[in-house]
């Protein structure tokens, strides 16, 4: 019986392709919209999880900055670092210089980011980032000219793989790749490792650290609590008057997180408008169409079709076009967000895909079935309750 009604509809919608098409055109974009934005998000929020939980719960960022001179960063030093090393709770910590710069590798451009610090003790970069060391050998203090890659700038970078003992241009200066590591702890997917010099020439900065990261055992909280009171001392500086800041990776995942959500809710409901406009065009278009065939309804009832059969095939009809404008919104919908995925990732080297899977396809179909049927309601209702001799007699 399903598929009778199924059969009905398609006919009724095969037979007014033009105007179907017009009709579902405003449900195309809202789920165009709404699939864009869980594409992304979800894409995004995936890639920030990974990152978390390849830094783990145990890493600590503190950064320089805020202050009652909050227009002056006073950047760390070396007695800073110290204090965040001498912490209990506090494994190891390492300052940082942090920047993005264009590279160029076998006249191929890619934007990444430059990690560069004092390689002061024996394995402390493995020690902080929690590096695994794929090929080759870590960077020494007396390296120069030299670059350690994570393993996504290696392979997927730019078109020709980085490998050992090739070079990378960066800043109008040449640096041999030493190393390839898979990435760890606060360690980003476009990463280059320098040592403390380079960096610093590289990304044309002076003196001073902009961050620290510390990797904690215990209560990641209490050592959090002790690693700001140990730098206010260091720091001179007052509780409430802190020209530092401390967050866990956690805690910056949670925040990305909401974020995200936030701006979700708001073009959702953007998106939201757009689909109530297609299902109020899905409403016309229905009543036009009782209208125009208000003959065949009345065959239809002479023949035996019961009200209950009537009002089914036009909702099918109706779900239908609404199907029909939530597959095609949810095909443009991924490839518009995997064409934005690839923008946003080298614009600002994350490094992270739009999620794209079946469930989106399926879903598109299912929205825009439901919201075809509920626009479809009162107009089927109309044709549901037509008097058979009246219908023959138009």
């Amino acid at each position: 019986m399903l598929l009778d009604y199924l059969g009905i509809a398609l006919n009724g919608v095969k037979h007014r392709k033009r105007r179907t098409l017009l009709t579902v055109i405003g449900v195309v974009i809202g789920v165009l919209a709404i699939v864009s934005l869980v594409s992304i998000g979800q894409g995004l929020q995936d890639s920030l999880q990974r990152q978390a939980e390849a830094a783990g719960s145990d890493a600590i960022l503190i950064s320089a900055g805020g202050g009652s001179d909050r227009d002056t960063v006073n950047l760390f030093d070396t007695d800073d670092t110290q204090a965040v090393r001498s912490t209990r709770g506090v494994e190891a910590a390492a300052p940082n210089l942090f920047g993005g710069v264009r590279a160029e590798y076998q006249g191929e451009q890619a934007f990444v980011n430059i990690r560069a610090g004092p390689l002061d003790r024996e394995k402390l970069i493995y020690d902080v980032d929690s590096l695994e060391l794929l090929e080759g050998r870590l960077l020494r203090s007396s390296d120069t000219g030299s670059a350690l890659v994570v393993k996504n700038v290696a392979e997927n970078s730019f078109e020709k793989e980085v490998r050992l003992g090739t070079r990378l241009e960066m800043a109008n200066e040449s640096y041999t790749v030493v190393g390839v590591v898979e990435r760890g702890l606060a360690t980003g997917t476009r990463s280059v490792y320098l040592t403390e010099e380079e960096g610093r020439e590289v990304l044309d900065r002076g003196e001073g650290f902009g961050s620290i990261v510390a990797k904690a055992s215990g209560n990641i909280s209490q050592v959090e609590e002790r690693i700001q009171r140990n730098l206010r001392d260091s720091r001179d500086v007052e509780e409430g008057e802190e020209d530092f800041s401390t967050v866990t990776f956690l805690g910056i995942l949670e925040s990305f997180n909401s974020q995200i959500s936030q701006v979700q809710g708001l073009l959702l409901g953007l998106g939201g408008i757009s689909v109530a406009v297609g299902a109020v065009g899905i409403m016309n278009t229905m009543y036009t169409s009782v209208t125009q065939r208000t003959h065949e309804i009345g065959v239809m009832k002479a023949i035996g079709a019961s009200r209950r059969q009537i009002l089914t095939v036009f909702l099918f009809e109706a779900g239908l076009i609404g199907a029909v404008g939530g597959l095609l919104g949810a095909l443009l919908g991924t490839g518009l967000s995997t064409v934005a995925a690839r923008i946003i990732s080298e614009r600002v080297g994350l490094e992270f895909s739009a999620f794209v899977g079946p469930s989106l396809f399926a879903g598109g179909a299912l929205f825009g079935f439901m919201v075809g049927s509920v626009a479809g309601t009162l107009p089927a209702r109309k044709a549901s309750k037509l008097p058979p001799a009246e219908a023959l007699d138009e």
